[in-house]
């Protein structure tokens, strides 16, 4: 099932399902990460996390809203 927009390109609803569905559970995947921010002993440790939770965050964050010409993407699902 999907449609076409009036740009001339075509979606597909259960793709751009599975894309929201991969976007928020990344986000949610996020939060996890941050309270295992609160349980280490290792300095070390700590900052590789952290590091991974910057970037994370920076592709969510990059993934959320995006132009790509005249096409505007939230989670990588065009929203024309």
């Amino acid at each position: 099932m999907g449609g076409n927009c009036n740009l001339g390109g075509t979606h597909n609803l259960k793709e751009d399902c599975e894309k929201l569905v991969k976007f928020f559970s990344e986000i949610t995947e996020l939060r996890q990460v941050r309270k295992e921010l609160t349980n280490f002993d290792n300095e070390g440790e700590f900052n590789k996390k952290k590091e991974d939770l910057i970037a994370k965050t920076e592709t969510v964050i990059n993934r959320l809203t995006r132009q790509e010409g005249t096409n505007t993407y939230i989670a990588d699902v065009c929203c024309i």
